[in-house]
């Protein structure tokens, strides 16, 4: 350590908050889509009935999930990877 340099600790930051929901967000398209439909939804129905692309679609039942605003369950008919969503 040099003389004379004094090393101070970062100040801690408090974690980040979820900003709200914008209506024209596709986070907040899914979440009514799922509000609306009932029952547990696979991601093709969700990108059918919003119209948003598959990369935004993922990225908002990511966001979704987070916030605990939508639940998911593997598809019991398919493949355990695939997922069914619901909101809570």
């Amino acid at each position: 350590m040099a003389r004379g340099v004094v090393f101070r600790k970062a100040p801690r930051r408090p974690p980040k908050a979820f900003p709200e929901l914008r209506a024209t967000s596709a986070s907040s398209q899914v979440l009514a889509f799922l509000r609306n439909a009932g029952g547990y939804r696979r991601c093709c129905e969700i990108l059918a009935g919003t119209g948003r692309s598959h990369s935004a679609v993922s990225w908002a039942l990511l966001y979704l999930r987070a916030r605990g605003l939508v639940e998911r369950v593997p598809d019991a008919a398919r493949n355990s990877r695939y997922l069914r969503y619901k909101a809570k």
